[in-house]
Protein backbone atom coordinates (compact mmCIF):
# COMPACT_ATOMS: atom_id res chain seq x y z
CA UNK A 1 0.00 0.00 0.00
CA UNK A 2 1.30 3.43 -0.88
CA UNK A 3 0.20 6.52 1.02
CA UNK A 4 0.75 9.88 -0.63
CA UNK A 5 -0.24 13.25 0.81
CA UNK A 6 -1.76 15.75 -1.61
CA UNK A 7 -4.31 18.52 -1.72
CA UNK A 8 -7.93 17.34 -1.73
CA UNK A 9 -8.71 19.86 -4.50
CA UNK A 10 -6.10 18.20 -6.75
CA UNK A 11 -7.61 14.75 -6.18
CA UNK A 12 -11.13 16.04 -6.85
CA UNK A 13 -9.96 17.67 -10.10
CA UNK A 14 -8.26 14.46 -11.24
CA UNK A 15 -11.41 12.46 -10.49
CA UNK A 16 -13.55 14.92 -12.49
CA UNK A 17 -11.10 14.61 -15.38
CA UNK A 18 -11.11 10.79 -15.11
CA UNK A 19 -7.42 10.58 -14.26
CA UNK A 20 -8.22 8.60 -11.10
CA UNK A 21 -11.18 6.45 -10.09
CA UNK A 22 -12.33 4.77 -6.91
CA UNK A 23 -12.63 0.99 -6.95
CA UNK A 24 -13.45 -1.56 -4.27
CA UNK A 25 -11.16 -4.44 -3.39
CA UNK A 26 -12.09 -7.92 -4.62
CA UNK A 27 -11.63 -11.58 -3.71
CA UNK A 28 -7.98 -11.51 -4.85
CA UNK A 29 -7.17 -8.99 -2.12
CA UNK A 30 -6.66 -9.40 1.61
CA UNK A 31 -10.04 -9.99 3.33
CA UNK A 32 -9.45 -7.10 5.75
CA UNK A 33 -9.57 -4.75 2.73
CA UNK A 34 -13.09 -5.81 1.68
CA UNK A 35 -15.50 -2.90 1.92
CA UNK A 36 -12.68 -0.36 1.56
CA UNK A 37 -11.85 1.71 -1.49
CA UNK A 38 -8.66 2.03 -3.48
CA UNK A 39 -7.74 4.74 -5.97
CA UNK A 40 -6.69 3.62 -9.44
CA UNK A 41 -4.66 6.17 -11.40
CA UNK A 42 -4.34 6.41 -15.16
CA UNK A 43 -0.83 6.89 -16.56
CA UNK A 44 -1.52 10.62 -16.87
CA UNK A 45 -2.91 10.66 -13.32
CA UNK A 46 0.35 9.14 -12.03
CA UNK A 47 2.26 11.92 -13.77
CA UNK A 48 0.19 14.53 -11.91
CA UNK A 49 0.52 12.60 -8.64
CA UNK A 50 4.31 12.54 -8.98
CA UNK A 51 4.30 16.25 -9.69
CA UNK A 52 1.90 17.38 -6.94
CA UNK A 53 2.31 15.04 -3.96
CA UNK A 54 4.38 15.90 -0.91
CA UNK A 55 7.32 13.49 -1.30
CA UNK A 56 8.48 13.93 2.29
CA UNK A 57 5.20 12.35 3.44
CA UNK A 58 5.29 9.36 1.06
CA UNK A 59 4.98 6.03 2.87
CA UNK A 60 5.00 2.45 1.62
CA UNK A 61 3.30 -0.17 3.76
CA UNK A 62 3.53 -3.89 3.04
CA UNK A 63 0.40 -6.01 3.35
CA UNK A 64 0.10 -9.72 2.64
CA UNK A 65 -2.26 -11.21 0.12
CA UNK A 66 -4.59 -13.97 1.30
Amino acid sequence: MVRAVLYRSDLELWKRNRLVRSKGFDEGDQPSLYGKTQLVFSAEGIRFLNRDMFPGDLAVESIDRK
